[in-house]
């Protein structure tokens, strides 16, 4: 794992390029994501070296990036999805800093980790279970370890939920080209800003919120193990 990174400009072609030898409705899918997140200004909040997890990683884009952007950093991407896993284990190659693994969040046992990210995705799992995915995070995070964590917020109301209909939009129309399963459920279950800072902090972390701008409404937040948690 040496080597320096690619320019920050050029990192997000780069991850697209591992994906060319897939179907071109996969390919669609995988430029769609990576030009509504902001993935480049995730990555530069996380440390750039350790062992790092990408949570629901999906085909791994933003755990390709983590990899190319940090050569130090050890990046495992889990994902429920066994097919959007077979795919993102394609594009690893010879790359050693990488590994892919299928996993349901909400029973995951996660080894030891210096960076949690988990990016848009609690809001497509059932309330009950956000809880305790946020502990499994706080117990596998080392001591001074980061979670990433990007929610998607309803508090804004009709921009809101005109993006989640886009989204519903282009998710059916993926799901009939086959580059979406049918794991991804077509009910959400976002929360408001208030909350997530509720919950974060009576889960164990501080959390202060990150000014990264959004496609979706939605928060940045970065968090530690602690009490308090930034109004």
């Amino acid at each position: 794992m040496s080597g320096a990174p690619p320019p920050r400009d050029d990192i997000l072609e780069r991850v697209l390029r591992l994906y060319d030898g897939e179907r071109r409705a996969t390919r669609f899918h995988v430029a769609m994501r990576a030009r509504r997140v902001p993935f480049p200004a995730l990555e530069a909040l996380l440390p750039r070296e350790g062992r790092v997890a990408d949570l629901g990683c999906g085909h791994g884009v933003f755990a390709n990036l983590l990899a190319l952007a940090g050569p130090r950093r050890e990046v495992v991407g889990i994902d429920r999805d066994a097919g959007k896993i077979e795919i993102a284990a394609r594009t690893v190659g010879s790359r050693g800093n990488i590994r892919f693994s299928a996993g349901d969040l909400s029973t995951l046992r996660l080894d030891p980790f210096d960076a949690i990210a988990i990016i848009g995705v609690l809001y497509l799992i059932p309330y009950p279970r956000h809880r305790p995915i946020l502990e499994q995070c706080r117990d596998a995070l080392a001591p001074g370890g980061t979670l990433l964590l990007n929610t998607v917020d309803p508090s804004e109301g009709i921009r809101f939920w005109r993006s989640k209909i886009i989204e519903f939009t282009a998710n059916m129309a993926f799901r009939l080209t086959g580059a979406q399963s049918t794991s991804v459920p077509m009910r959400l279950y976002p929360r408001r800003r208030e909350e997530w800072k509720a919950m974060l902090a009576s889960t164990g972390f501080s959390a202060s919120a990150a000014a990264v701008p959004l496609a979706t409404p939605g928060n940045v937040f970065i968090c530690r193990r602690g009490r308090a948690v930034l109004s």
